[in-house]
């Protein structure tokens, strides 16, 4: 992940997950891109070691969001 944008990065995680970033980002409910939300916020704050609100920034979701995602 050296050298790569955060929006990059979260193209790139996206693919893994299989759901396009824009479902991602956007308003989506469904359960896979729920469940990549969630994954994504997890790879992010546990493997590559960012900050909540960097997750929060390149998802384009509140803090809190991103907070509840990460303690379930």
């Amino acid at each position: 992940m050296n050298g790569m944008t955060d929006d990059q990065i979260l193209e790139a995680l996206c693919r893994q997950c299989g759901v396009g970033s824009r479902a991602l980002r956007g308003d989506a409910r469904d359960s896979k891109t729920v469940g990549a939300r969630r994954a994504i916020a997890v790879a992010l704050r546990k493997q590559a070691g960012w900050i909540v609100a960097r997750i929060a920034r390149v998802m384009e979701r509140p803090e809190r969001t991103v907070y509840r995602m990460l303690s379930r």
